[in-house]
């Protein structure tokens, strides 16, 4: 929860927030807050961490297999760029405001 609402959920101060940024000329702040509020994009990131769950247990199976792991090294590695590019956008976006969210603040806990 970040002052009343989640990341996850609409910001009422949604407005505020587009005004302040389109008046300071932060076009790219304010493509970045559209985003991370948009619904589709935290459904995006659902799937990034369910095909990353998948891979973990995937992994674990193929290990105790003695299966060669490099195609498991590899996705691990590209599941943390997104995760990284993730936080990097709250951090952008939000500022330090982020880390009001408790989610936020366990995803940067988890990376």
């Amino acid at each position: 929860i970040m002052d009343g609402f989640s990341l996850k959920t609409k910001d009422p101060d949604r407005e505020k927030r587009m005004t302040e940024m389109e008046e300071k000329g932060e076009r790219m702040r304010l493509v970045g807050y559209t985003l991370l509020m948009d619904q589709r994009f935290d459904m995006a990131m659902g799937l990034v961490i369910t095909a990353n769950s998948f891979t973990i247990g995937l992994e674990s199976h193929a290990e105790l297999k003695g299966w060669d792991l490099t195609a498991f090294h590899v996705l691990e590695q590209v599941f943390l760029v997104i995760y990284v590019l993730e936080l990097g956008l709250r951090f952008y976006v939000l500022r330090w405001e982020c880390l009001k969210s408790g989610w936020v603040r366990f995803d940067l806990c988890m990376v």
